[in-house]
């Protein structure tokens, strides 16, 4: 839910941060899990808030695993009344930092917000996982790719994971999670990547003008009521 906070972000932030999205963690009311045939189901129904605040969002989703390793994610969100908009909803994966090829069918090459796409072009790319980050000289998050049909990410074996969903998502793969990024200053004082951080979120709001102009439109942030549908499959080279 939350993205280390950029440049335009500088004013809304200190609401997030009144309301805990930046230390949010996922409460589980109800599990039920039940396995037919070759598929397991996970059945939870949970919310997102921070210690001593009340839930930001509500949330049923189902987790359905079928004997080959596919994932296929359902999520119904509802965003409690009066809340003010989050930066994002998705779901976070840390890889090792052998998978640092990404290919994706979306908006490209550069980074593409739901505001801010129409600078980039729709087709099939290639990259680099270290070349995703653009070199802002403050570190915060970047590399989005809005409404992306499909993204995998591999290692040099040919092995890796693949996402996909009908009506399209936005992910990130970086080489560093939010955290790091918005506890750096300065991009040189990075260190070395530990991992590879693989979001994919049912969307993250606009990049705005808050830095030195209104606050983002309603129409660029997240609605009050949504259902997110993901499907993920593990592959190797000899599957590709």
């Amino acid at each position: 839910m939350w993205r280390a906070p950029i440049d335009n972000d500088r004013n809304i932030q200190w609401q997030w941060r009144a309301r805990g999205y930046d230390r949010s963690a996922v409460r589980t009311y109800t599990c039920e899990i039940s396995n037919e045939s070759d598929r397991l189901t996970i059945r939870q129904e949970a919310s997102f808030s921070s210690t001593s605040l009340k839930p930001v969002l509500h949330m049923n989703v189902c987790w359905q695993i079928d004997g080959d390793g596919e994932i296929h994610l359902t999520a119904d969100v509802c965003l409690k009344q009066g809340v003010v908009f989050i930066p994002r909803f998705g779901i976070r994966m840390f890889l090792d930092t052998d998978f640092d090829q990404v290919s994706w069918h979306g908006y490209g090459p550069g980074e593409s917000y739901v505001d801010s796409h129409h600078a980039c072009r729709r087709g099939e790319f290639k990259a680099k996982v270290k070349d995703m980050m653009f070199p802002y000289i403050r570190p915060q998050d970047c590399g989005n790719h809005y409404k992306t049909s499909w993204a995998s990410l591999q290692n040099a074996d040919g092995a890796g994971i693949l996402i996909k969903a009908e009506n399209g998502y936005d992910f990130t793969a970086l080489p560093y999670s939010a955290e790091e990024l918005e506890a750096t200053t300065h991009r040189h004082l990075l260190s070395s990547p530990r991992h590879t951080v693989l979001c994919a979120d049912y969307m993250q709001i606009g990049i705005g003008s808050g830095s030195c102009g209104p606050e983002i439109a309603k129409k660029y942030c997240l609605p009050n009521q949504f259902a997110f549908k993901l499907c993920l499959r593990p592959f190797s080279n000899s599957e590709q």
